[in-house]
């Protein structure tokens, strides 16, 4: 299902459009779709921080987290 949405933009900018030949309805289409991509992406890495925050840095290195790992699998 589709949704209407109304923009009032001046007169000589849409005059220009038409003269230029410009699919605003498109271009307006694609705009939004980019900007609530972005949006989202911005709110997961958002998420993303702040579980890493809330989970902490370790301080074992690499090494040590996989032989731990190696000695408690057998």
């Amino acid at each position: 299902m589709s949704v209407t949405i109304s923009v009032r933009i001046p007169r000589r900018l849409k005059e220009l459009l038409e003269e230029l030949g410009v699919d605003w309805y498109s271009e307006v289409k694609k705009h939004l779709e980019t900007l609530v991509d972005k949006e989202l992406s911005n709110m997961m890495l958002s998420e993303a921080d702040r579980i890493r925050r809330s989970i902490g840095r370790r301080t074992s290195s690499a090494a040590e987290i996989i032989r731990e790992d190696r000695e408690h699998a057998h």
